[in-house]
């Protein structure tokens, strides 16, 4: 007989040098969008903030991986975009 407890198994996928660089570049771009101030540049940069989330879902196997570099890489992500955002509204 099967117990429900034993069906949720904790996963966790090592970090490759993909992931790494994956979460680097979103940083920067995080970095990068607080010294534009052209609105061009913070559309340009909400876009790749975009692009970056949906690198994520492709980088990174799954959303129950329990590697720290999983939440932080998706917490970057929307940061990126809502920061952006924000920005783009508070400097037009």
């Amino acid at each position: 007989m099967l117990n429900a407890t034993k069906l949720e198994t904790t996963k966790y996928y090592p970090s490759n040098p993909l992931k790494r660089l994956s979460f680097i570049t979103k940083s920067v771009l995080l970095v990068t969008s607080i010294f534009v101030y052209n609105e061009t540049g913070l559309g340009l940069l909400a876009i790749a903030g975009m692009v970056s989330l949906n690198a994520h879902f492709m980088t990174f196997e799954d959303t129950a991986d329990r590697n720290p570099l999983n939440l932080v890489d998706l917490v970057v992500s929307v940061l990126l975009i809502i920061l952006t955002t924000i920005l783009m509204i508070i400097r037009s």
